[in-house]
C-alpha cells in the first residue's frame, strides 16, 4: 500500500513492477481484489486499465489525511 501512497494513481503493472517484481500479475491482481474488497484501496477502470487509489481508511492507517 505505500506505493499507492508515494503514487497518486496507480495501474497494477505500476504496482507490480514498484512493489511487487517477482509476484505474477495474476497474484498482484488478487492481493489488490483482497485490498479492496477491506476497503483498503479504491479501483477505477479508465483506458483499459485499472488505476487503484488509497482510501481514507488506510490514508488513517498511515497517518495521512483523508
Amino acid at each position: 500500500m505505500r506505493v499507492i501512497q508515494t503514487t497518486p494513481v496507480a495501474s497494477t503493472s505500476e504496482l507490480r513492477e514498484k512493489a511487487l517484481p517477482n509476484i505474477s500479475q495474476r497474484s498482484v491482481q488478487r492481493y489488490l481484489k483482497n485490498l479492496e474488497r477491506a476497503g483498503y484501496v479504491r479501483r477505477v477502470m479508465g483506458g483499459g486499465d485499472a488505476r487503484y487509489f488509497l482510501t481514507g481508511k488506510s490514508k488513517q492507517l498511515f497517518g495521512g489525511a483523508a
